[in-house]
């Protein structure tokens, strides 16, 4: 949405009166006027409604629907997209001009007694029943569901004209990205039946679509231009930045969608305190603790980007763990200092993470499988020829060396944590995962030649 020569920086809330719809009999109706954050979701609005307006318990995730003038509003897209997109609706530019923030809306509520499945759930429930009947693996993939329902995921208008072209892209694209499994899958089901003689005869060569060739430079200058919006880095994100970036991120290029993942993952890490709808201030605005260094001059226009956090050499998995804890969602860079040590900036912050990664790679703590079988007494680290994989769970044999299963998943996931930090603010992270390990958490196929 071009939100031109307007005033949204004057105000980030909007005055919404819920009424209770004509129709509707088993709900009560709601009283007063509800203050709504631009960023808030049909989804966040029926957490704080439901308690008001309903007469007992009801079960499932969508409680309510919301309708403005008769159109239903989309549970991805924010209040605000969808006000300002009905209000101005056939019109290219759209304009918000003063009188907008002066208004009182009215949206009417329902209960949603719709007892149809969700596109996901029903998909997940008509692949399962395709993979018990043909035992194929590939069907798991997202892909494979666009293909075999003939649909794109999510809520989006399919009477849209560039609904068809963008599932056309999709398909062609995915059967070039998996057409070494499907040409591999051919010939392993040739060999079964004994079309083929020879395991030499597996081998397919294929060559594949050079990616870039499906990028849309179009695209990718549109989602530049709307990220320069300074609603976006504030979480006002429009709907189609986010479904084109979660279904056709190849149609962009890895710049475009790397700025993307910068401006919204704080987000997406630590859930609600990033938009709490109450309005309740976030690890950034909290008083200081004690591990944080603040500057005793005015700060810069740098130093109100960064976040200093003081850790200790001798627990620094520990030091990690509070780390996240405490700063995880906060939008700032985060710096770290060595307690009773000189320095800080780039050079402690890059060993902070390197000895973070390595304090996760020793031996004995019952993270991963390796080359090396640990003996008694004997220190150093996880060495793999293909990479680090989880370990699998054995309590017979970890027990006996005092590695408890929640130690472990707590380590995994402290790891996770700093990854996703690493990634957020640009650090060099040296622990060398698998590349199964990684088609495994992007929940993508493993092909017989990784698992080789």
């Amino acid at each position: 949405i071009p939100l031109r020569h307007s005033r949204t920086q004057e105000s980030e809330l909007l005055d919404i009166k819920f009424v209770k719809a004509r129709r509707e009999k088993e709900l009560r109706s709601y009283g007063g006027v509800l203050p709504v954050s631009l960023s808030s979701k049909p989804g966040e609005i029926e957490a704080v409604l439901w308690p008001e307006v309903s007469k007992g318990n009801a079960q499932g995730s969508s409680r309510l629907m919301f309708s403005y003038k008769g159109t239903k509003l989309q549970p991805s897209t924010t209040i605000f997209e969808s006000l300002v997109r009905l209000m101005n609706a056939g019109q290219s530019d759209i304009m918000i001009d003063s009188s907008f923030w002066d208004e009182e809306y009215r949206i009417s509520y329902n209960r949603n007694k719709s007892e149809n499945i969700s596109s996901s759930s029903s998909c997940n429930t008509q692949l399962f029943a395709m993979q018990e009947k043909h035992e194929q693996s590939l069907v798991k993939d997202p892909f494979f569901c666009t293909l075999f329902l003939g649909k794109l995921p999510g809520d989006v208008d399919e009477s849209d004209p560039s609904y068809n072209l963008l599932l056309t892209l999709k398909v062609l694209e995915g059967l070039n990205h998996f057409s070494y499994q499907l040409s591999m899958d051919q010939q392993v089901c040739k060999f079964a039946e004994g079309h083929l003689r020879s395991l030499d005869d597996l081998e397919v060569t294929i060559s594949p679509i050079p990616q870039h060739q499906f990028m849309s430079s179009l695209l990718t200058n549109k989602l530049e231009m709307q990220m320069q919006e300074g609603l976006f880095e504030d979480g006002l994100v429009p709907s189609w930045c986010v479904y084109l970036v979660e279904t056709c991120p190849f149609l962009l290029s890895f710049s475009a969608r790397w700025k993307y993942f910068c401006l919204t993952v704080h987000r997406s890490f630590m859930g609600d305190e990033a938009s709490a709808p109450d309005g309740s201030s976030t690890p950034d605005e909290a008083s200081a603790s004690p591990d944080e260094e603040e500057e005793s001059d005015a700060p810069s226009e740098a130093s109100k980007k960064m976040k200093k956090h003081k850790v200790t050499r001798d627990n620094i998995l520990e030091s990690a763990a509070s780390m996240m804890t405490k700063h995880g969602s906060s939008t700032k860079t985060i710096e770290v200092v060595f307690e009773g040590e000189v320095g800080t900036g780039r050079g402690p912050t890059f060993e902070f993470y390197s000895t973070v990664g390595h304090e996760l790679q020793k031996l004995g703590i019952g993270m991963w499988r390796g080359d090396n079988a640990r003996k008694a007494g004997e220190t150093g680290f996880v060495r793999s020829s293909f990479g680090l994989f989880p370990q699998p769970w054995s309590s017979v044999g970890t027990s006996t060396r005092g590695i408890e299963l929640s130690d472990v998943v707590k380590k995994f996931k402290l790891l996770g944590h700093v990854v996703a930090r690493a990634l957020l603010d640009g650090r060099i992270l040296d622990i060398p995962l698998s590349k199964a390990f990684y088609k495994i958490m992007l929940c993508q196929v493993l092909s017989s030649a990784i698992i080789q």
